[in-house]
């Protein structure tokens, strides 16, 4: 047998004499210019999908630390009121008491005055956010118990409101 070399240098007028078929520089040209424009292609999509998985990564990060949050201010609050059994009971004995209270003002017609209605639920809201700061001392000071008393004064000083207003609608 004779070797690759040996059969090109005796064939060389045949291998430099053929020329190309018509157009087949163009047909190679489109076919580099199609496999840049793949390229392009898949490096804009992988670009896309690293975005995406930013994003998505951010989100998540962002939920976790809001929710981390939120259990963590809800954790402390259960310390702070199981740390200290009085103010537990007294938290269950008025958040009940108050919600048979808000449910008799809401079925007050107020003489038909829906705006008096609406000022008097939302200077008890008011009150609320006072009692939420206070529960806020708390938390930074937990073994003060003139807090704890100032927060069930608050409570009963509420029940005293709300049973007046009831009072004077009827």
């Amino acid at each position: 047998m004779k070797t690759i070399d040996q059969f090109i240098k005796q064939n060389l007028a045949d291998f430099n004499d053929a020329n190309p078929p018509e157009g087949h520089f163009e047909r190679f040209a489109g076919k580099l210019d199609d496999l840049a424009a793949k390229s392009n292609r898949q490096f804009r999509m992988m670009l896309l999908r690293v975005a995406a998985l930013v994003v998505f990564v951010f989100l998540v990060s962002l939920l976790f630390f809001r929710e981390y949050r939120t259990w963590e201010d809800y954790s402390s609050d259960a310390q702070i009121i199981s740390y200290n059994q009085e103010l537990l009971e007294a938290e269950r004995y008025y958040s009940g008491l108050l919600s048979v209270y808000y449910g008799k003002i809401e079925e007050l017609k107020f003489q038909n005055n829906a705006g008096e209605k609406r000022q008097v639920l939302r200077d008890l809201q008011e009150m609320d956010k006072q009692v939420e700061m206070m529960k806020e001392d708390l938390r930074q000071n937990p073994n003060n118990e003139l807090i704890v008393h100032a927060i069930i004064s608050f409570y009963q000083i509420k029940i005293e409101l709300m049973d007046k207003i009831i009072a004077q609608v009827q």
